[in-house]
Order: structure tokens, then sequence, then C-alpha cells
């Protein structure tokens, strides 16, 4: 190989290296597009596809596109149900629209995520690009969350609080959060938190995660100034949990848990002396209501047993395909539909479920057979999987393509170091 020649295919797969940071870049810090008749559209659905685009064609010039991992296999599946059961229709007689079909494009996004990932050719450079623009990132949003929190209220206006309604769900909703849960650059703050639980998981579990105390103690003021109870009332136990298992020594996993305790510590500091009395008391109202067992005391859980009426209705008539269309989510009738599991069970029946638990089995095994060759980022990948079941209890993160990629993108770097680790330990 010429000098010429090798220091383009240098310069080619450090390019590459970076699609990893483009990628998280991208779900960071850009907001949707809505097309008419109502389609949301993002950058990162683009730089998917056409990645997912150029990496098969370059494949099928050296002759062949290679293996198809299980967990591919799974997001194929689950598109071709999800295109299929809107190309019978509704068996309830519901409306079936564009975006019931466009649907089956949110598992092959995933698809794309994870197969150009795991083909990387230099994963660690990758990976280090990542994990320190990440950390960067991370900062950043708790800077903006601060903002969000105390500069801001529902009647402001100015630069930021245009900056932050870029993101909006909507312009009612996102104002009302000012002042009183922090979003980030996110539409709501739960996804806000679940994006900011990931993070904060990799600065407690990933060996190497840049300025991992002030990413953690960032991170942690995130989900605080979000005010998301689910993971506020589930996080000390994950975080424990996640830190005394980290580590592959004694000492790693004691400093883990000790830095695990000391973030709860923070995390409870925090959340009584920034949170604001209205978020406080909707936090000691749910745990209120769920020891007690008065559900119907609180708003939220009121509103998620509303939910419950799709269930029925679904296990009574279409238990297997579900219902396909949107038609009977509408909130007047049942409340803002946010669990993921309910949904998919609503919409896509028994089957749906099956595919949606296999697909969080299959990054589960690619977790497990990471840890063995590359533990931190299989530790990381573990406990993104955990915080995805538990998130999809209350919202959802699989059916959400822009915060959903996360565990694809962690998944396909845990693949592509392994595979980039095999031949050497080999010594191929």
């Amino acid at each position: 190989m010429t000098a010429v020649a090798d220091k383009h295919l240098r310069l080619g797969s450090g390019l590459v290296a970076l699609w990893p940071t483009l990628l998280v870049l991208l779900v960071l810090f850009t907001p949707k597009f809505v097309l008419p008749g109502g389609v949301p559209i993002r950058v990162d659905d683009f730089v998917a596809f056409i990645a997912l685009g150029a990496v098969i064609s370059v494949a099928i010039l050296r002759g062949g596109v290679g293996d198809v991992h299980p967990l591919e296999w799974v997001l194929l599946a689950t598109a071709a149900y999800v295109f299929g059961d809107a190309l019978l229709g509704s068996p309830v007689g519901g409306a079936v629209g564009a975006k019931e079909y466009l649907d089956a494009l949110r598992p092959l996004k995933f698809l794309a995520v994870f197969h150009v990932t795991r083909r990387l050719v230099n994963p660690e450079i990758a990976t280090q690009t990542f994990v320190h623009v990440l950390a960067l990132a991370a900062v950043a949003c708790t800077v903006l969350a601060l903002a969000q929190q105390f500069f801001l209220d529902p009647s402001s206006g100015g630069l930021l609080a245009s900056f932050s309604l870029i993101f909006k769900e909507s312009e009612e909703q996102s104002r009302h959060y000012f002042g009183y849960r922090a979003f980030g650059t996110f539409g709501t703050p739960t996804d806000f938190a679940y994006v900011s639980t990931i993070i904060l998981f990799g600065a407690v579990t990933a060996r190497g995660f840049p300025w991992r105390t002030l990413v953690a103690i960032a991170t942690a003021l995130c989900v605080v100034l979000s005010g998301t109870r689910t993971f506020l009332l589930a996080g000390p136990a994950i975080v424990l949990g996640a830190a005394a298992l980290s580590g592959d020594t004694i000492s790693d996993r004691v400093r883990n848990f000790v830095l695990g305790g000391a973030i709860i510590l923070f995390a409870g500091w925090a959340a009584i002396e920034l949170l604001p009395t209205d978020a406080r008391s909707a936090i000691v109202l749910t745990v209120q209501s769920l020891l007690s067992g008065d559900l119907e005391a609180d708003d939220s859980v009121r509103l998620r047993l509303m939910n419950l009426v799709l269930a029925e209705q679904t296990w009574t008539a279409a238990p297997w395909r579900g219902v396909v269309t949107r038609d009977f989510m509408r909130p007047e009738l049942v409340g803002g539909v946010d669990s993921e599991y309910l949904l998919t069970f609503h919409r896509y029946g028994l089957f749906g479920i099956a595919l949606l638990l296999m697909t969080s089995w299959q990054l589960w095994r690619v977790a497990r057979m990471a840890r063995w060759s590359q533990p931190s980022l299989g530790r990381w990948l573990t406990v993104t999987v955990v915080i995805g079941l538990l998130y999809g209890v209350t919202q959802g993160a699989l059916i959400n393509t822009r915060i959903g990629v996360l565990p694809f993108l962690i998944a396909g770097l845990a693949v592509s170091a392994r595979r980039y680790a095999e031949p050497r330990e080999t010594g191929a």
C-alpha cells in the first residue's frame, strides 16, 4: 500500500469513527419537523438511513452484505409486522392512514443505527470520541436545564425561551414547564430524564468515562430538575445496584458504590432545595397514593388507570393483532396514553408485545456477550436495558424514534468493539 493510499485509508477510518458522535449530537440538539398530515421527521432519521445505504452499498461492492445479527432479524420482523398489520387494516373499523404505515420505519431506523455502528472499523476511537462528546453535551444540557428552571416562567420571552421552544411538543405544554420542570432540548421532561439517566449510568458503570464525577452529578441534577417520578423513585435502587456490580475488582466496586451513594445524597438535597413546591408536592402525592392504595388521589396515576380501558377494549376485540389505528387514544376519552407496553398491546396486540420484549431480550444478550470482552460497554448496556424496561411502564423509549436510538447505538459499539478485539485475541 502506498503512503498516499494509507493516508486516505486512515482519514476515511477517522471520519467513519465520528458516526456515533454525529448521531448523538443530532439526537440531542436538533428538533423535529412536521410534514403535511402531521407526520414528524428528524434530521437523524435521514442520517441513519443514508449511512445504512452507504454501508450496504460498500458491502455489496466487496461481494456481499455480510451476516445479519439476531437483533437485526427481530427489528426486521417488527417492521414487517407493523407494515403488514397496517396493510390488513384495523379489525375494529378504525382509520388507518400514512402514520400507521410509517410506524414501520421506527424499527428500521433502530436497525440502521445498530448495523452501521457494529460495522465500525475503528471502534476504539469511535467509542472514545463518543463518550467525550457525550460528557460535554451532558454538561451543556445541565446548564440549559438550570436556566429553564430558574430564569423562565410560563410568560417568558427572549432568546432563552425561544430556543427552548424549538424543541417543544406544543408551546402551551412547554411553557407550562418553564420554572417548574426542566426539559432541556427534549419535548418533555420525562424524555430528558431518560437520556440523562442513561448518561448518568455510563459515568457510573463505564471505566474510562471522562469527567465521570462531574458528569454523574450534572446528569443526576438533570433528572431531579425534570421532576420525573419514575426515575426519582426507582433511581436510588438502580444506582446502588449498578454501582455495586460495576468494576473489575472489589476496590473498583467499593469506589463505584461510594460514588453512587454520593449521587443519591446529592439528588435528594437538590430535590429538596431546587425543585419548586408544586413539583415536590406532586412527588410526595404520588408516593402517598402508591403506599396508601388510594390511586385516584394522584392525577398522574389516575390518568394511567384510565388508559386501562384501551387494554380491555383490545383484549375483547383484537387481542392478537391489536386495533392498529390511533382512533381510540384521544386524550378526552382515556387521558394521555404514555405506557409503551399498553400502547404496543393496544395497537399491535400480543404479537406486538412479543416483538417488543424480544427486542429488549436481544439487547440484553448483546450486553451479556459484551461483558466478557468489553465489560464497561456491557455493563452500561445492561443498565440501559433495565432503564428502558422501567421507563416503558409509564412512558416509552422504543416507541420513540428519537431517544430510542441510544440503546442500539451503545449495543452497536459493544458488538463492534468485541468483533474488533477477537482477531487480536486469536493472534490474527
